[in-house]
């Protein structure tokens, strides 16, 4: 399952993959999608629902789920790019029967595909996106920045979800999703998203860091060194 509001030529690179071993893709799309990217929605999906969008984003996870039909669910960002070891790997997962998730690895691509970053906050940085589809176990709260939360038993898995945020959303972009998102205590997920921002060849990087303070979440800008530890493909 993709769950969406992205480019439609993406959308249909990042899921063209699964149609080797998905039983059904199925695109959940944001009602305002121009009807261009929807076709594209359409050319890799076996569905494709739309739905209104209502703050947060993660609102609807759990209606989404609901929507599939197999007894495991898959699901994957518009921003996101699986792994051919993971894709691979989906059809084995499957068939596990001492799991009710499996934990993926998130590898932040910067400064383009080749490299990722390999220190906090952005990694390690493990998503549940493999989840058993059995509505009597319910894991979606539908509060912003959360995803499935733990259930047990589950695993984690060394095949990684590539993430492309720091490529292809600009800093200021990101910047103001932060700013709006600061007073929500969830919000680490955006910490990782802003403070990525390509300033420099050297990689001097804006950073933002958060302070709690009487429960709130103050924003200090400063300076990352040229410290980061970029790994290869892998």
């Amino acid at each position: 399952m993709c769950f969406t509001n992205d480019p439609g030529p993406r959308i249909a690179a990042i899921l063209a993959p699964f149609q080797a071993v998905a039983d059904e893709i199925l695109v959940v799309a944001d009602s305002r999608v121009p009807e261009s990217d929807l076709r594209d929605y359409e050319s890799v999906a076996d569905r494709l629902v739309l739905y209104e969008y209502i703050p947060p984003v993660e609102r609807p996870l759990a209606w989404a789920h609901r929507l599939c039909a197999g007894n495991w669910v898959f699901r994957i960002d518009g921003d996101e790019i699986a792994s051919p070891d993971l894709v691979a790997a989906l059809p084995v997962l499957c068939q596990e029967r001492g799991a009710l998730q499996f934990w993926t690895p998130r590898r932040w691509l910067f400064p383009d595909s080749r490299t990722w970053l390999d220190e906090p906050p952005w990694h390690p940085d493990y998503q549940v996106r493999l989840v058993r589809n059995d509505p009597a176990i319910p894991i979606f709260r539908g509060v912003g920045h959360t995803s499935a939360e733990l259930r047990l038993p589950a695993k984690w898995l060394s095949e990684p979800l590539y993430h492309l945020d720091a490529l292809v959303k600009p800093f200021a972009s990101r910047l103001s999703q932060l700013k709006l998102t600061s007073m929500n205590p969830s919000c680490q997920g955006w910490l990782r998203t802003a403070a990525v921002d390509r300033t420099t060849s050297s990689i001097c990087q804006s950073f933002i860091r958060m302070v709690d303070s009487e429960g709130f979440l103050i924003l200090i800008l400063g300076q990352l060194k040229p410290s980061f530890r970029l790994q290869g493909p892998g």
